[in-house]
């Protein structure tokens, strides 16, 4: 793969010029900067290569659901309490990287105003057939006015853009003044996180909570405090909450895309006889993580810390 070139490496976070290699993915690099614990890939890979992991040829959006109305509208009913604890009314939303519209869809039903863009357009082509106001292309492309929403989230998406700050000032562009930003990222803190960063490096095994080159950042709390403050929110609130499966873990190794592609291929997901020469090495990888994730489960509960960070932030001006 071709990868861009590596000069200019500052932290996104915090502008630190010090982040030496600490892991691997995929044969990408990982760095942590000793300033704020930001972890990224880099260098990155370039635009076309990242076109390329996240075609409809590697298998996503494969098992999509196409009627939205039979999906599940819990992770909107998660986000409609959330905001409203916090006093934020039904306004306009604007999710970014809403990917086949699933999650506006049920907001909608709730009362919300809503938009989403998404840079793949087969999956915005699911959320437009669905009565859905959503477009291809990224915020800073895609020329929203000013000042024009009151809620914008970004669920699973922070660790996937090539500036994270740059993404986060066009949002802080478009929010209206007391409008709230809200974030959903995995937590580069959690138990999982540190203890399989621990196994990566005293073995030099892929560190299993990295998913890079797809995600090209991976933050903790401390990191993704230290971004909105230097974008320019205020009174930002960080939690961290959740667990992830163990199977997923086990798939997210590395070792096995090319068998997930295989599976999601036909659009189900469903474990066929393509699986049996891979079960030798599924045990091994399973053997080896195991004790690795019941140990992060205690450890998260213990702390009171979980898998998953969501942030909030205000927009007071």
């Amino acid at each position: 793969m071709t990868k861009e070139n590596t000069d200019n490496m500052l932290c996104e976070c915090c502008g630190n010029a010090t982040a030496p290699e600490t892991a691997s993915k995929r044969g990408y690099a990982l760095r942590k900067c000793l300033s704020c614990g930001l972890f990224f890939v880099w260098p990155q890979p370039s635009r076309e290569d990242l076109g390329f992991l996240y075609s409809r040829s590697q298998g996503y959006f494969c098992t999509a659901a196409t009627d939205l109305a039979k999906t599940s509208g819990k992770s909107a009913l998660n986000l409609h309490k959330l905001l409203a604890e916090r006093r934020l009314g039904k306004g306009m939303l604007l999710d970014i990287g809403c990917s086949t519209g699933e999650l506006i869809f049920h907001m909608k039903r709730l009362g919300y105003t809503v938009a989403g863009c998404d840079v793949s357009a087969e999956a915005v082509r699911i959320a437009i057939d669905n009565g859905l106001d959503a477009k291809v292309g990224d915020i800073a492309s895609l020329q929203y006015q000013a000042k024009s929403f009151d809620i914008i989230n970004m669920g699973d998406v922070l660790e996937h853009v090539s500036s994270p700050y740059d993404t986060l000032r066009t949002a802080f562009f478009l929010l209206k003044p007391g409008g709230a930003i809200v974030i959903a990222t995995p937590n580069s803190n959690s138990g999982f996180a540190l203890s399989t960063l621990f196994l990566s490096r005293i073995t030099g095994f892929p560190w299993a909570h990295s998913e890079a080159p797809y995600h090209l950042f991976e933050f903790a709390p401390k990191s993704i405090l230290e971004l909105l403050g230097k974008v320019g929110f205020s009174a930002s609130e960080v939690m961290t909450s959740g667990n992830v499966s163990f199977r997923y873990t086990v798939g997210a190794t590395g070792y096995f895309d090319d068998l997930k592609r295989e599976l999601k291929s036909t659009g189900q997901y469903k474990i066929r006889t393509s699986v049996i020469p891979h079960i030798a090495k599924l045990f091994a990888i399973a053997g080896l993580l195991l004790p690795f994730y019941l140990f992060s489960r205690i450890a998260n509960q213990m702390k009171n810390r979980g898998e998953v960070i969501t942030a909030i932030a205000r927009k007071t001006y």
